[in-house]
């Protein structure tokens, strides 16, 4: 029995990992963040200067400094959750396409984080 429980225990850690992309988790996760659905570079400065690196190579060409052809990403009131998803598969009927195979989570919530620093726009 207890060789039964081991090599269930090792099917286990194995198919987690392989589940996991072999044992590679999202950097912010890595970092200790409570979950996945929270943005867990608000206030890092570090972070929020990717963000707004990102922003400008990525975002600005509809969204503007304040708002564009796409709505004003400065004043949205989209939850952390809401705003990855919306990201992550674009908006069905608008111009918002789906940014999940371009950007990283982690991407995203820079992006967010420099959205929330700079509630008044660029």
């Amino acid at each position: 029995m207890p060789r039964r429980g081991l090599r269930l225990g090792v099917a286990l850690v194995l198919l987690l990992l392989g589940g996991m992309g072999l044992g590679v988790v999202p950097e912010a996760w890595a970092k200790g963040a409570q979950s996945a659905a929270v943005d867990p570079y608000i206030g890092q400065p570090a972070a929020i200067d990717a963000g707004e690196e990102i922003y400008r190579e990525k975002c600005i060409i509809c969204h503007g400094r304040a708002g564009g052809r796409g709505p004003d990403l400065f004043a949205i009131t989209l939850s952390d959750a809401e705003f990855l998803k919306t990201v992550e598969n674009g908006r069905p009927g608008t111009l918002m396409p789906a940014f999940g195979s371009r950007l990283s989570p982690d991407d995203i919530w820079r992006i967010r984080a420099f959205l929330k620093a700079n509630p008044n726009g660029i």
